[in-house]
């Protein structure tokens, strides 16, 4: 994780985990006065307050590493749409009993605590420092794209290593070719460890092309996680067969056959010139995209804070507005297939 990410997580702590924090409160408050006292006060208003402002929390916004950060502190499943079914579960559960829901909310409540103030201390020492106040992010005037190699799409070996480099270069290779550049006009400036993350700098060209590969894989591998749900939830309910998961995954098979069909053919129509060869070579960007994200990898765009807005697009003179936009378009789908794939992430957990 880089410095602007700190920071960018403390900013978001300001903007969303304090007034959670704050409507929570409200609503314990409320249910340990309906534990304790005869007269009771109704819960829907700091309820539905509480519910809103976690609905609103945009964890598909957040790059890998701060979201693997809010896991550390233990308040990612606080958050988001898998917040809000925490939740509505905890209303359920308890039948709305005072005294078990105000215990379970206030456990959430501690540990929205100790996340702020952890956040805070990391906020308050990187004040001391100008340079990032001003969001170093915003010099660049290149969109990073960081390869997150994880769960089975993780490098754990010299021979994993060895393979992923190979894919990558083959998706790189298809995607620059495809746009008359070369893999080698694609830069690496950086790699992390722990879970390893690839940082790439490519033109806009390759990063729009490669923007729309990959939020509609996104949309195919969230496909499959769709079909792997139904499936669990079939045998939760005693009613899977090995017929029905055999046809499941027939149809799924279908619909990702044609998926990569149109999606090969949309790309065609914007680059009618293709060659045959570097056409063969995009479809194999393709298949190891799908791949790596049916093994769990991901794949983030780190946006520089100012490169992206309209006057931006409408100043532009060189050719690039029509990649720009729907670089940006792209982007925004990807964000949107994030937060399914989050909350069906939960669901599946939950059904497990």
């Amino acid at each position: 994780m880089e410095i602007f990410e700190l920071w960018g997580l403390a900013e978001f702590k300001d903007k969303y985990l304090t007034p959670i924090h704050q409507s929570m409160s409200e609503f314990g408050s409320a249910l340990q006065h309906n534990a304790s006292q005869q007269n009771q006060i109704p819960l829907a208003e700091s309820f539905d307050s509480v519910v809103a402002r976690t609905a609103r929390t945009p964890l598909e916004e957040l790059t890998y590493s701060q979201r693997e950060w809010l896991s550390d502190l233990d308040i990612f499943e606080l958050l988001g749409p898998i917040g809000v079914q925490s939740l509505k579960a905890i209303k359920t559960d308890s039948s709305f009993d005072p005294a078990t829901a105000a215990t379970d909310i206030q456990n959430n409540i501690q540990r929205l605590a100790e996340a702020i103030q952890k956040l805070t201390s990391v906020q308050t020492a990187l004040k001391a420092f100008p340079w990032v106040v001003d969001h170093p992010l915003q010099s660049r005037d290149q969109i990073e794209i960081r390869v997150n190699f994880k769960s089975e799409a993780g490098i754990k070996n010299p021979s994993d290593l060895r393979k992923s480099s190979q894919e990558w270069y083959e998706i790189i290779r298809g995607v620059a070719n495809a746009v008359d550049q070369k893999p080698e006009d694609v830069s690496i400036k950086g790699v992390s460890n722990g879970s390893i993350v690839l940082w790439l700098v490519a033109t806009v060209g390759v990063t729009a092309l490669l923007a729309k590969i990959i939020r509609n894989v996104s949309n195919m591998a969230l496909d499959g996680l769709k079909v792997a749900t139904a499936i669990e939830s079939l045998k939760q309910q005693k009613l899977h067969t090995d017929a029905i998961e055999q046809n499941l995954h027939a149809d799924r098979t279908a619909r990702l056959a044609s998926q990569q069909v149109d999606l090969l053919n949309e790309i065609k129509l914007a680059l009618p010139d293709i060659s045959p060869e570097k056409e063969s070579w995009l479809n194999k960007s393709v298949e190891n995209i799908l791949k790596f994200f049916e093994a769990g990898g991901d794949v983030d765009f780190i946006e520089p804070q100012d490169s992206m807005n309209d006057g931006d697009l409408e100043d532009d003179e060189q050719g690039e507005p029509e990649d720009l936009v729907d670089l940006r378009e792209n982007l925004v789908g990807l964000r949107n297939t994030r937060k399914e794939v989050l909350l069906l992430t939960n669901r599946t957990d939950n059904i497990d």
